[in-house]
């Protein structure tokens, strides 16, 4: 959720006013979590908030943090922070930060999805904290919030790396790999696994 206040910047000559956001962070075990998406102008998180921008390269995405904590305008980016109420003020600063290769996009405005859709979500699903696809039948992005669209359909979710949240692979042949739980590097649901890599309750597992 996003609460407001109004907030002056003077850019140039012109004294403009854009509002000031807290965004509620949700805890997932020992961090908050959220994201952010402003078209009005930079934004600068409030102290002990990491910035991440998420490159999408295949079927992988990779954390790229941003270390000034700069959102930079019309750029979708991925907050961690140790308190649930994240404060984003508007900001003359340019970011030194690596946009280049953000995959996140975002809106101002809520959206409402029905029927098929490739929109990811920031979520804590069933395999940890990643980004989830919207319910096939309808699903709602918030104002200010970030996504990013995938076109193959047969995804259902991207997962962090070992630094937020995967546990590293382990040679396991005895854990419960039941038809609902075990999924690919991609995503996807396996319903009969053999020898290789899974994803079984947010850690890597591999079936010898």
């Amino acid at each position: 959720d996003l609460t407001s206040e109004n907030a002056s910047q003077v850019f140039g000559r012109a004294t403009v006013i854009f509002p000031s956001y807290n965004v509620t962070a949700n805890m997932v075990n020992d961090a908050y979590w959220s994201t952010f998406y402003s078209n009005d102008c930079n934004y600068q998180a409030s102290e002990g908030t990491q910035v991440f921008a998420v490159n999408l390269t295949g079927d992988a995405i990779e954390m790229n943090e941003i270390t000034d904590g700069i959102v930079k305008r019309g750029e979708g980016v991925v907050l961690k922070s140790n308190s649930a109420s994240i404060t984003m003020t508007p900001s003359n600063s340019v970011s030194e930060g690596d946009y280049s290769g953000n995959s996140l996009q975002g809106t101002m405005t809520e959206i409402k999805t029905t029927g098929a859709n490739n929109y990811y979500v920031l979520y804590n699903g069933s395999e940890g904290v990643g980004f989830y696809k919207l319910s096939n039948t309808s699903g709602t992005i918030g104002a200010n919030k970030a996504y990013f669209t995938y076109p193959a359909g047969a995804r259902e979710f991207f997962l962090f790396d070992e630094a937020t949240g995967i546990e590293s692979a382990t040679l396991n042949d005895n854990v419960e790999m039941t038809n609902d739980n075990v999924y690919d590097l991609q995503g996807r649901r396996v319903a009969q696994p053999a020898k290789g890599l899974y994803i079984v309750n947010g850690k890597k597992y591999i079936k010898k």
